[in-house]
């Protein structure tokens, strides 16, 4: 049962016991990411670390991608995974999640989407290679299909290990 949520919109920290899941709810936005990985770093580095111990991550569109990040760190290596993050997202560009296809916006007459994607499961597949032991906390996470509006979530512990794993001919 879930009896306290903190999310970056909420500056609140309650502490885990025994009788208690912590979860932490990442919105979307692109940039907002960068801004939930400062506040992050933030609550570890100002607070005590041991009252963000969340259980339970999930996030959507950059908030997802904050929620992958967190899931492959044990909830009590919260000062290691703050320090991470911060330094994943100064290194982050948007090249490193999508560019347009060569056609740029005309691409849309022969592609499924007016921007390539390839690059965020290229960034995800590096990300996840260098954590060989995967999820170690209950995450999910949810994207919108632009295309048709719909929302799709997944939890992480669910997703096979080499979804990102590039393929050969």
């Amino acid at each position: 049962m879930i009896v306290a949520a903190a999310s970056v919109a909420v500056n609140v920290a309650m502490a885990g016991t025994q009788d208690t899941c912590l979860a932490l709810a990442l919105n979307g936005g692109g940039s907002k990411g960068a801004y939930q990985a400062g506040v992050i770093y933030g609550w570890m580095h100002e607070g005590n670390p041991e009252d963000f111990q969340w259980d339970v991550v999930s996030g959507i569109s950059g908030g997802a991608i904050n929620a992958c990040a967190m899931s492959v760190w044990a909830k009590e290596d919260g000062l290691a995974m703050s320090e991470w993050l911060s330094d994943e997202w100064v290194a982050l560009r948007t090249h490193t999640v999508w560019k347009w296809w060569r056609d740029g916006p005309l691409a849309i007459t022969n592609k499924s989407s007016i921007m390539n994607d390839t690059p965020l499961l290229e960034f995800l597949a590096e990300t996840f290679s260098g954590f060989p032991e995967g999820v170690k906390r209950y995450s999910m996470i949810g994207s919108v299909d632009a295309n048709t509006a719909d929302y799709e979530s997944w939890r992480l512990d669910e997703i096979p290990a080499d979804l990102f794993v590039e393929q050969g001919p």
